[in-house]
């Protein structure tokens, strides 16, 4: 987990999000995955669901080929409103 988080850190910080592992596109096909799996077993998909709301959203405003750190772009900018 921590060297996940360094990694990430260090795209947020520069504002620089390579695509050279798990992509946004692939981390909806991924929790997509998760949330039929959530759904099937009777248990509370809402969370797994806002996730993919926010990888879609990022995917739209471009970052679907970017890692998954680019997310924080949406995320900021929610901020900002």
């Amino acid at each position: 987990m921590n060297t996940f988080l360094t990694r990430y850190a260090g795209q947020v910080d520069t504002g620089r999000f390579p695509g050279d592992d798990a992509t946004v596109d692939v981390q909806i096909a991924t929790i997509d995955h998760l949330i039929h799996a959530t759904a099937a077993r009777g248990l509370d998909a809402a969370l797994p669901a806002l996730l993919k709301c926010t990888m879609e959203r990022a995917k739209a405003t471009g970052h679907g080929s970017d890692s998954f750190a680019s997310v924080i772009k949406v995320l900021a900018a929610t901020e900002a409103k």
